[in-house]
């Protein structure tokens, strides 16, 4: 290519006239990556050429290189004018996605895909389309397709079964067990500085959701003396706009739960609100459970109910701890009473 493209060169300074050697080296060093010479050629000949295709197709490429999306819509739309090839209406479609005008966008994957069913790209892109329009139709974001900030981990079981437990039963449905570590008590004005949860399948934990959180502000004093939380912990902590989707997508189809379920949904809803993301799964309180299900105790406090039922809470007043802990018993509560 570096040849022809040298030669086309050669024959443009002997021939500067000559607007089909420059056609042929405008959309060889269009096609070879951005290129102000291609870009300044392409439009200067889509004026005398206005019904060459590629001479606007390769345009449009150009503009794109250049985030100049908008330029870029406008090149693809004569292409496609003039020959609707499904390179062009690909490309179209990625810009539209680029400008966010998701119906568009989806109509030209849509024809992209009729002569080409089982191309990957073009699926995944159309997929996007739908997943967006279905996000402005509802008003809320819609889950991931992957986790980006935190990331899930396998949980193992570090206690050893004694000799007299009961076998655990398996029960239907998926369950997010979680808690969270917080600045205060209200959830308009404090923040949240950790979130553990864990997941049950089939009457088992399985995986396990863990992470600090970085708050505007300072932790009071007497947060880090209850829950041991200090500044240094939280300080190169993700920020909870990049956690929430992660946590949204590993609470997605289960039920939630916690212990004393108003004051930790109240911080999630809270931040839910600011981030468009709606929370409004099913959900179950241990607190409530265990009233109805355990007679007799003092309080109904996570530390009493876990020592009433053998389970071992360490580290208490810690998210991924007391997340553990409130899950145990969520399981026990479910199986044997």
């Amino acid at each position: 290519m570096a040849t022809e493209i040298e030669n086309l060169q050669t024959l443009l300074q002997k021939d500067p006239s000559n607007f089909q050697a420059r056609r042929e080296l405008s959309i060889l060093l269009a096609q070879n990556g951005f290129n102000e010479e291609a870009l300044s050629n392409l439009k200067y000949l889509s004026k005398y050429f206005p019904e060459d295709a590629e001479i606007w197709y390769n345009l449009g490429i150009q503009y794109e290189k250049v985030k100049d999306f908008k330029h870029a819509k406008k090149a693809y739309e004569k292409a496609i004018e003039i020959n609707p090839q499904d390179d062009f209406y690909y490309n179209y479609g990625e810009t539209l996605v680029e400008l966010e005008e998701w119906d568009d966008a989806l109509l030209a994957f849509q024809t992209v895909l009729k002569n080409n069913p089982k191309d990957g790209n073009t699926h995944f892109n159309l997929g996007l389309c739908y997943y967006k329009k279905e996000e402005i139709k509802s008003g809320f974001k819609q889950v991931n397709e992957m986790y980006h900030t935190v990331f899930p981990t396998e949980y193992v079981e570090m206690e050893q079964a004694g000799l007299f437990d009961v076998e655990e039963q398996p029960f239907e449905g998926e369950y997010v067990v979680f808690d969270v570590e917080t600045t205060g008590l209200d959830n308009a004005k404090d923040e949240i500085i950790e979130i553990g949860a864990c997941k049950i399948k089939n009457g088992k934990i399985i995986e396990v959701f863990s992470t600090f959180v970085k708050p505007s502000k300072k932790i009071p004093a007497e947060i880090t003396e209850l829950t041991g939380i200090t500044e240094e912990m939280v300080a190169d902590a993700p920020t909870i706009n990049y956690i929430l989707p992660d946590f949204y997508k590993f609470c997605y189809n289960t039920t939630i739960v916690a212990h004393n379920l108003p004051f930790d949904m109240g911080f999630i809803h809270n931040v839910a609100k600011k981030f468009s993301y709606n929370f409004n799964h099913s959900t179950m309180d241990t607190l409530e459970m265990s009233r109805k299900k355990i007679g007799g105790l003092k309080n109904y406090k996570l530390g009493t109910i876990v020592d009433h039922l053998g389970i071992v809470l360490e580290n208490a007043h810690r998210a991924v701890n007391d997340a553990t802990a409130t899950a145990k018993v969520f399981i026990k509560l479910m199986q044997n009473y």
